[in-house]
């Protein structure tokens, strides 16, 4: 019987992953705007329950998308690493963990891509910091949970918000590391 966690061990079922999550993201949005724009046309329609439909879709498509990303970022983190090391020694999450992203959680998007040396623009970082937000809380509550957060929070420090270059920036990214791996896969790497 093949180990259970043989298949996180795998590139490929992380991209598989953030492919899947991507998908539903993509749903979720469309369906926000839907809504949203029913807002825009009859202020009426923001009732209680269209204003819990409309946050619902929200924090799901956020948490969903950030979901997508990490996925994306930590399969093309453990392709990069085993191009040039051995893998043997890898047998479980954790150990991922430890070796590649140092990170206390798993959601600390720049740092599981400065793991593999992938560049990052600046609007590229930006939607990387705001999607960390809504993994590491506004995805899930209102407020933030953590006494530090909070004080950010107070001062309005979080950008909470879904912006029009957020849907091509998830899309570069998806073919940025599309095609690096396409390319290595093909080279015998």
């Amino acid at each position: 019987m093949r180990h259970p966690n043989s298949e996180i061990l795998s590139y490929k079922y992380w991209i598989e992953t953030a492919e899947s999550l991507k998908l539903a993201a993509d749903i979720l949005i469309e369906n926000f705007k839907i809504y949203f724009n029913k807002v825009d046309s009859d202020s009426s329609f923001l009732q209680e329950n269209n204003r819990l439909l409309l946050n619902g879709l929200f924090q799901s498509y956020t948490l969903t998308l950030g979901f997508s990303i990490e996925n994306l970022l930590k399969g093309y983190s453990i392709f990069c690493f085993q191009l040039s090391n051995d893998f043997t020694d890898v047998k479980s999450y954790y150990d991922i963990e430890k070796l590649l992203w140092k990170s206390k959680n798993g959601h600390n998007l720049i740092a599981i891509a400065q793991s593999a040396d992938l560049q990052i623009f600046p609007e590229e970082e930006e939607f990387l910091n705001r999607l960390q937000i809504f993994l590491l809380w506004a995805g899930r509550y209102r407020t933030p949970k953590k006494e530090h957060d909070i004080s950010l929070y107070l001062k309005d420090l979080f950008d909470l918000t879904i912006k029009s270059s957020d849907e091509a920036i998830t899309s570069n990214l998806f073919n940025k590391i599309r095609n690096f791996i396409k390319i290595n896969e093909k080279l015998g790497r």
